[in-house]
């Protein structure tokens, strides 16, 4: 069967690292040239969550010598892509040299841009945000409680939640079986837990398929714990009490 000629834009983000942000011309690279490139968002089941596709000046080159797809580069920095593409041309692939410690400075400006643009597409341009829309990194808030850690052991497994933003992840059964069914959080009882913060864990915990969970500790000793689990029915949602332990 012949083989089907795409057309890939390779738009230069540094000498030595490229981004392609086309998900057919993707999809073709990844299933004709499995090894070429890695994604910037390691969610690879969903191609268009995963952009844009990262490939290295080596990986351009042989790109361009393949026959199944034509690759052309947008270099913005340059007045003229004719002039890029006689640059790349000079390159002796024998003698050529790979730059890591600039592609994994490229990589993390790259991760700060990409994270920047997310925070514009689903936040907006407002100019200046107010305190409640920012949520504290979880490795930087509260630490939970031993007393309260084991009473989580008495009813699930549980591992560190740092992957979803949260303290820690419940787990109904041995976590290498089962998926998490629990986002677990921790506050002090004079923290204050803005309803706009309460609503983002919420979207993510119905995201991910996971109850949401948050704790806290009365200065009697008293353990609250409060669930909140969302159908994946329209945008409602409903909460209950999750247990009380004393």
């Amino acid at each position: 069967m012949e083989q089907r000629n795409v057309v890939a834009i390779v738009e230069k983000y540094h000498p030595s690292l490229y981004l392609v942000w086309d998900v057919d011309a993707i999809e073709h690279l990844r299933n004709e040239h499995r090894r070429i490139g890695c994604f910037m968002n390691m969610r690879i089941s969903k191609t268009r969550n995963s952009l844009p596709l990262q490939i290295t000046a080596e990986e351009l080159i042989y790109l361009r010598n393949q026959t199944c797809c034509t690759v052309h580069v947008v270099d913005k920095s340059l007045l003229s892509n004719v002039a890029f593409e006689a640059e790349i041309d000079k390159i002796d692939i024998a003698n050529f040299q790979i730059d890591r410690s600039g592609i994994s400075r490229c990589q993390n400006q790259l991760i700060h841009d990409y994270n920047n643009l997310v925070k514009k597409i689903t936040v907006g341009d407002i100019g200046q945000q107010s305190q409640s829309m920012k949520l504290m990194p979880v490795e930087k808030s509260t630490l939970v409680p031993g007393d309260v850690l084991s009473a989580l052991k008495e009813q699930f497994y549980t591992t560190g939640g740092l992957k979803f933003g949260c303290h820690l992840l419940l787990y109904p059964g041995n976590p290498l079986c089962y998926h998490a069914s629990h986002m677990f959080y921790y506050f002090r009882p004079d923290d204050r837990v803005m309803v706009k913060n309460l609503l983002t864990r919420c979207r993510l915990g119905t995201h991910v398929n996971k109850a949401v969970v948050l704790a806290t500790k009365k200065p009697n000793g008293t353990q609250i714990y409060i669930t909140f689990n969302h159908v994946k029915i329209g945008k409602s949602g409903k909460s209950n009490f999750f247990f009380k332990k004393n």
